[in-house]
């Protein structure tokens, strides 16, 4: 499951709306973690056509976000590689090309993209509240959640 090239780490969300930060809290800390130091993280509030410059240059992307669906336990990850698709709350928008829109553009566009696409969701509790910090639920779930994600991205693109 290594990637053989670059990988470039993207979360999507606003830390200015409680769970909807996770992602980039959650890269605040694998920044800093040593086997990472190769790894392009990135962070975006939206998907859409913004995907394909910051896919520029990586053989892999490991893309998080958040779902909200109720289905789940809150901090549960789930993990498919595309074209195995979920949507999740910023990867398609519905202002801007989904993000199955997005790669057939990039495709048909001979822009290079990334080989392998990882998809991280993390199921959250809120995501419309105004507020730095997260709920409860998530708060607590922290820890395992950025272990659960250290670990897929190791896979994928850890130290080699």
């Amino acid at each position: 499951m290594t990637c053989p090239g670059k990988t470039v780490f993207i979360g999507f969300g606003s830390t200015a709306l409680k769970d909807d930060g996770l992602p980039a809290h959650l890269i605040g800390h694998l920044a800093t973690d040593p086997r990472f130091n190769h790894v392009t993280f990135l962070t975006s509030p939206v998907g859409g056509l913004e995907l394909i410059p910051l896919f520029s240059g990586h053989s892999c992307a490991v893309l998080l976000d958040t779902v909200k669906t109720g289905k789940a336990a809150p901090g549960e990850v789930s993990h498919v590689i595309y074209p195995d698709f979920n949507e999740t709350l910023h990867l398609s928008s519905q202002h801007d090309a989904s993000f199955e829109q997005t790669l057939a553009l990039g495709k048909k566009l001979g822009i290079p993209l990334p080989e392998k696409i990882h998809i991280l969701a993390v199921e959250i509790v809120d995501n419309l509240t105004l507020g730095e910090g997260m709920s409860p639920a998530i708060t607590e779930r922290f820890d395992a959640i950025l272990s659960l994600v250290g670990d897929v991205l190791q896979a994928v693109g850890g130290r080699r």
